[in-house]
């Protein structure tokens, strides 16, 4: 038996590097593949360790960040983008806007999520129609083509996330839902409605399973301003500033020297709901 023709059969599978150098002892080929034993664990690793660092040396995720993204491998992970009208406000007085940066967001997570879930993500907005079972960040170019209009019906939206999760829930697996917005939700006639989403987030979610990043696209402070205590006093919840925010709070505490890309953000903001050490990066000190 020719080792790399085994090694190549197995290559992605979920067994792990013992399991397969007893399957390859089986075959009578095990002197062939003990000594690289290190660098076939590696090739196999079950989670896509080689694809998690392409991704992590592509948008220059830190080391810390990259390897605390290995817990999104025990959820399944939900996009809810705001495709509201005031998504096409432009960001720090430059041509790019509010939605252009959230298709940039949208795409590394995309990229992230896909490695732990070959099944993908889905993707939906509050305005728009939803696409299920993305696998590739390039699909969602489309979706975004067609600039945002219209309300914030944030509270819906994420109802009916919160019960289709129900109705398919995996118990191996709990629900993470990746929130994107720049303001205030609303009702169906335009008025202000924190207090319906608050009744959602607070007693129709199963608090226990279902976890909740909510994602500031604007620097304007007032517009979510509703979220900022949500995050100290609900569980299984963070709330992330827009990133040049989010990077000054992070480098005043561990330092201005600290690392913090655009990529280590968003890491940052995937996990922030299901990882409290990396949710603190902007509250304590990382010793």
């Amino acid at each position: 038996a020719n080792p790399e023709d085994y090694v190549a059969r197995y290559r992605g599978s979920l067994l792990d590097p013992t399991t397969l150098v007893q399957q390859a002892r089986n075959l009578g080929i095990v002197e062939d593949i003990t000594p690289p034993v290190s660098s076939l664990s590696m090739n196999v690793y079950p989670y896509g360790a080689n694809d998690l660092r392409t991704i992590a040396a592509r948008y220059d995720i830190n080391d810390t960040l990259a390897q605390r993204l290995n817990i999104l491998q025990q959820f399944e992970i939900v996009v809810l983008c705001d495709d509201s009208g005031s998504m096409n406000t432009p960001v720090d007085g430059t041509i790019r806007t509010r939605w252009d940066e959230l298709l940039s967001i949208v795409q590394i997570v995309i990229e992230i999520a896909t490695v732990f879930d070959s099944n993908g993500v889905d993707l939906h907005f509050l305005n728009r129609s939803s696409i299920l079972n993305v696998t590739d960040s390039r699909q969602v170019a489309e979706s975004f083509s067609q600039r945002p209009d219209g309300l914030t019906p944030l509270t819906p939206a994420l109802r009916r996330i919160f019960q289709s999760a129900a109705i398919k829930a995996r118990s191996d697996k709990r629900l993470l839902v990746f929130v994107a917005t720049d303001g205030e939700p609303t009702d169906p006639n335009g008025n202000v409605d924190i207090q319906g989403l608050e009744n959602l987030m607070r007693n129709e979610r199963q608090a226990n399973t279902t976890y909740v990043t909510f994602l500031s696209c604007t620097d304007d402070v007032s517009s979510v301003a509703y979220l900022s205590q949500w995050d100290r006093t609900m569980i299984n919840v963070d709330v992330v500033d827009d990133y040049k925010t989010e990077r000054e709070k992070v480098r005043r505490i561990q330092g201005y020297n600290y690392p913090f890309s655009f990529g280590d953000y968003v890491a940052k903001a995937l996990i922030g709901a299901v990882d409290r050490k990396m949710d603190q990066l902007d509250e304590y000190r990382v010793t």
